[in-house]
């Protein structure tokens, strides 16, 4: 980064010499010998360096008491390219304005600059007229544009056939330039002799590219071919070529566009208007013109639907500053590369409107303009479709290595807890395969991330049989519990959430996966006499939340393998954004059940040696798997704010690419990857300078990390050359790399951090990896967790603060690859908390069976603290969860008396004052309980089954949603079973076709059938005497009490 402050006031002679109605105005050509010097000063030579592309965004003033401190930064962009940026603050006394952007360029490292050509200038000036210098200067006066002092060259000016010579030299100053702005200035003034109009005042706005290969201090002569010469209504552009004494060529100034000024006389356009006005328009156009329409009326701070498509932008009240920022708000949108002069070339939205339509692909124009287009169309619309903005994330549920739940999940991050363990038995036996090895030496993992109980379900929470259990992949069926509790954890249910009364809501998911190794079990148990249904595909992850929570908005299982679950994220954002859902599920699963994924990584030594993911380590030769589920609730930010939603973090913008074809599929793209973080800040509006946190894929290998460095250093270069001022970590240097899950479990992470104001640690760092250069970088490794401070930059001299922001990133192993923005939630002032007050409140809790209550309401004990909020504890468990069969509610003072019924409670007291407890049979068709304010009663009409409508007890003063615990599933183990021959009885011979096992004792006679496709685990046929027989099934079917149809 190159950065310079000038200080810039009238005692400048440049300044004091260029005084445009009456103010001091620095000349537009002066920028030439400014952003030279600079560079100048840092070892660049001028003759090895192109300047291009500066674009002039409104005049650089002062006055007798008011300095401007003009500050240059030059970002250098990669390959020999630096950004550049003058900006500068009006100083007046102690005080100084705010930022004003004056100008951007580019300047570009090249080879020498050379020219060939030379003049003679005898003839030229013998065959044709000339004109006094000072003339030209005399026709400045008459428009307030006054020379004096250093900035007026002395010369003549010579018309040829082909154009304009003007011969120039200017003497003060000449030592202190490498491009004397008197020079150039002057050649642009004589150029003006040229144009068609000269009785308007032309002032440069944007030149494409100048390259000298001598300086211009003293003198020169320009020339000016009239060919190259082209007059737009108000715009002119020309190319200035100079020339030394001798006649040979030493630079060029390339496509200088110049506006005429506007004075109050200027509106003469009514009656090209009203021409205008007599073109029809297409459908294409109406959505162009729209989305014109709306760009600008962000900018004037107005209505859209005032503004006439027709009348001149000037007259809409917009400025040239605007106009510029106008073209690259549109070039933004359409991805087009669009002259900075555009506006200024069609004047009015009409004649915009339609050169785009013709030079520009408008699809992104066209979405921006369907919502007004809906809402003219069809005033019913859904009010998903005005979601364009950013993404809250309203819940969040998951499951990953030594941690249950989300909580417990940060807690480990917090403490810096390494969850890396052997393989444990109940998935395979590690040292079977210790003998295997790769052809570089390296023996099978025994090492990964393994969440607990990854074979239990809770089937009856879901009206799922055990038979149907068994066949479920265990991803599926984890997924499902984890998407409930991300529902619950946003204080919903199912029918709050995606059902509102008769009106609709779809409600999308999207999971990632990309392993199935539960088929593979499922396989090696098929036989020919009892087969066994195997789960062959990933859409019922998906689909089964959907189907299990009557949601209609997009269902979709997603694998780009490593990528899988933030690319599902990113695909739910884009959902929520183009209106097929008013709120996603997104997230992803992954489970490490079958030794064959080990043994197929392990065999190209993929893995880690010592079971650590070292990302940024020294010392890192692979990954360690690991497993985990996980997902978020997305809902538009502006939704989440008016519907009181609990808020973890927003998400700015996402991006997805490929990296192409590059030297194999397996090979990471450092190019690919900075374009993917690049496309994501640009869509999100944001400054990599503002991005205090980077949550890296970081699988920890020698190569993979500096790639990933390099992506990442490369995409941040765009906005600046900073060092050291962005966290950077990984959280698979605490469970492994959990593969399609990977993104969710970053994601996560991002997001608790944001949400607590917490950087956790990244492990196994301590020594960095060499490859790694982090000194010259804008990275440093967080190796200590420690409060996130709030994030803040000095521009121009000035201190500006910036919310927490994360980036997120995930590299699918085949080259899809995906990013995210996080940025912090801050609480709006104005929403504040419902007052808390001493009136008693009302607790209720339900489950599926009395075993899962009584869980249940041990899970709330223990979450109970002194932060508790009683009001939003009661509004969350009485609005945010599904009332089920087995109920008690508490009537309880405050926390205190609350843990303490609840633990009576647990304990198997149920005689406690302030208790109710009672079943409803059907709680999909219960009755409404009659309205009533007494507590009590309310109370009692519940536990027994009623209805309530607990808003009503509020009005439209309601609590905050808060974080409760979610439902506590039954772990009960389900899982392929164990294929046996056909039974036989202890002499050898089989008892019956019926009678598998003889189970009789000296009291009876009985015998054991097994009945597999009666989705009953066994059955006993016992008898006593020959008259009878009983058959009692030991596993109890619950009753019907779902309108949805049993399997």
């Amino acid at each position: 980064m190159i950065s310079e402050k000038i200080n810039i006031s009238l005692d400048h002679p440049i300044m004091k010499g260029h005084m445009v109605f009456g103010e001091a105005v620095l000349p537009g050509l002066a920028y030439i010998d400014l952003i030279y010097q600079v560079f100048q000063e840092h070892g660049y030579v001028y003759n090895e360096l192109e300047l291009k592309h500066v674009t002039i965004y409104q005049p650089l003033t002062v006055s007798e008491t008011a300095a401007i401190i003009l500050t240059i930064q030059c970002s250098d962009s990669g390959d020999g390219k630096w950004l550049i940026s003058l900006s500068g603050q009006k100083q007046q006394g102690d005080e100084l304005s705010d930022n004003i952007q004056y100008a951007t360029a580019e300047m570009v490292k090249r080879d020498a600059v050379t020219f060939d050509e030379t003049i003679d200038f005898g003839d030229v000036k013998q065959s044709g007229r000339s004109l006094n210098l000072d003339d030209m200067y005399n026709r400045c006066l008459d428009h307030d544009l006054v020379h004096s002092g250093m900035m007026k060259s002395n010369g003549r000016l010579y018309e040829t056939e082909g154009g304009m010579l003007a011969e120039l030299s200017c003497e003060e100053g000449k030592d202190f330039f490498l491009f004397h702005p008197a020079l150039l200035d002057a050649s642009g003034i004589g150029a003006s002799g040229l144009l068609s109009e000269t009785n308007r005042l032309h002032l440069p706005l944007y030149y494409e590219s100048f390259t000298a290969a001598d300086r211009l201090q003293s003198e020169c002569t320009a020339r000016i071919a009239a060919s190259g010469v082209r007059q737009e209504k108000e715009l002119t552009t020309m190319t200035i070529e100079y020339f030394s004494r001798s006649g040979q060529k030493v630079a060029e100034l390339k496509n200088i566009t110049g506006k005429a000024v506007r004075l109050e006389e200027d509106a003469n356009t009514a009656e090209q208007n009203q021409q205008a006005a007599t073109e029809p328009e297409s459908t294409d156009e109406k959505d162009i013109i729209l989305f014109l329409k709306k760009l600008l009326a962000d900018k004037l701070g107005q209505p859209w639907e005032t503004l006439d498509v027709l009348a001149g932008y000037y007259e809409l009240g917009l400025d040239s500053s605007s106009l510029l920022e106008i073209v690259q708000d549109i070039s933004k949108k359409t991805g087009a590369d669009l002259a900075p002069t555009l506006l200024f070339e069609y004047t009015n939205i009409k004649e915009l409107a339609a050169f785009l339509k013709k030079t520009v692909s408008f699809e992104c124009a066209e979405r921006a303009a369907e919502p007004s287009r809906s809402e003219a169309e069809a005033p019913d619309a859904p009010e998903h479709h005005k979601n364009t903005g950013d993404i809250a994330i309203i819940g969040m549920a998951g499951r990953y290595p030594k941690a249950k739940s989300v909580e417990e999940f940060w807690e480990n991050l917090k403490a810096g807890t390494d969850c890396i363990t052997e393989v444990p038995k109940s998935r395979w036996d590690w040292q079977t395969y210790k003998n295997v090895t790769s052809p570089s030496g390296k023996t099978v993992s025994k090492w990964g991330g393994f969440i607990d109980d990854a074979d239990c379900f809770d089937p009856q929470f879901f009206r799922i049989s055990p038979r149907e259990a068994e066949t479920m992949d265990p991803q599926e069926r984890l997924f499902l519990e984890t998407c409930w509790e991300t529902i619950e954890d946003a204080g919903y249910t199912p029918e709050t959430l995606g059902n509102k009364g008769e009106k609709q809501h779809p409600i999308g998911v999207f999971a990632g996966v990309m392993h199935k190794d539960y088929s593979l079990i499922g396989v090696e148990q098929l036989s020919e006499t009892d087969p066994f249904p195997v789960s062959l595909n990933y859409a019922q992850i998906a689909n089964r939340v959907s189907y299990y929570c009557d949601f209609h908005g997009p269902s979709i299982a997603v694998d780009t393998v490593c990528s899988s679950s933030l690319t599902a994220v990113h695909l739910a954002i884009e959902s929520i954004r183009r209106g097929e859902c008013e709120a996603a599920l997104a997230g992803g699963v992954n489970l490490s059940l079958h030794p064959a994924k080990y043994l197929s990584y392990g065999s190209v030594g993929m893995h880690s040696s010592d079971g650590r993911c070292r990302t940024f380590g020294e010392g890192g030769d692979g990954y360690v798997s690991g497993e985990g589920v996980g997902a978020v609730l997305l809902k538009p930010l502006e939704k989440a704010e008016q519907d009181g939603d609990r808020i973890y973090a927003v998400i700015k913008g996402s991006a997805v690419n490929h990296v192409g074809k590059v030297s194999g599929i397996t090979v990471p793209s450092p190019a690919a990857q900075a374009e993917v973080i690049k496309a994501c800040l640009k869509k999100a509006g944001i400054s990599p300078r503002t991005v205090s946190y980077v949550e890296a894929h970081g699988t920890g290998t020698s190569l993979g990390d500096p790639i990933e460095i390099e992506g990442l250093s490369k995409a941040f270069s765009q906005g600046t050359q900073d060092q050291q001022f962005c966290s950077i970590g990984s959280v698979k240097s605490n469970i492994g790399h959990a593969e399609s899950a990977a993104g969710i479990s970053g994601l996560t992470k991002a997001a608790l951090q944001l949400h607590h104001k917490t950087l956790v640690k990244s492990l196994h760092s301590a020594e960095l990896n060499p490859y790694l250069k982090f000194e010259g970088s804008p990275f440093y490794v967080q190796q200590q967790t420690a409060p996130w401070k709030q994030p803040a930059a000095e521009e121009n001299g000035k201190v500006t603060h910036y919310p927490r922001r994360a980036g997120l990133s995930s590299f699918g192993a085949s080259g899809s690859n995906a990013h995210i923005i996080l940025e912090e939630y801050i609480q709006p002032e104005q929403k504040a908390p419902a007052p808390e007050n001493d009136a008693a409140k009302l607790i209720p809790l339900s489950a599926r069976n009395k075993d899962r209550l009584l869980a249940y309401a041990e899970k709330l004990a223990r979450s109970l603290s002194e932060k508790t909020v009683l009001s939003e504890l009661a509004y969350t468990l009485q609005t945010g969860r599904e009332a089920m069969e087995e109920r008690a509610v508490f009537l309880v003072n405050d926390t205190r008396d609350l843990k303490e019924k609840l633990n009576d409670f647990v304990k198997g007291n149920e005689n406690i004052p302030g208790l109710w407890r009672g079943q409803a049979e059907l709680p999909e068709l219960s009755e409404p309980a009659p309205e009533t304010d007494d507590p009590r009663r309310l109370a009692e009409l519940w536990a027994e089954g009623k209805t309530v409508d607990w808003n009503k007890l509020y009005g439209s003063y309601k609590p905050r949603k808060t974080s409760v615990p979610t439902y506590p599933f039954a772990k009960e183990r389900y899982w392929i079973p164990q294929q046996k021959k056909q039974e036989k009885s202890p002499s050898g011979t089989v008892l019956h076709p019926l009678l598998q096992e003889n189970t009789s004792d000296f009291s009876q006679h009985a015998s054991r059938l097994f009945l597999r496709e009666m989705n009953f685990s066994y059955l006993t046929m016992s008898s006593t005497d020959k008259k009878y027989c009983r058959v009692s099934p030991i596993w109890k079917w619950p009753q019907r009490r779902s309108k949805r149809p049993l399997p």
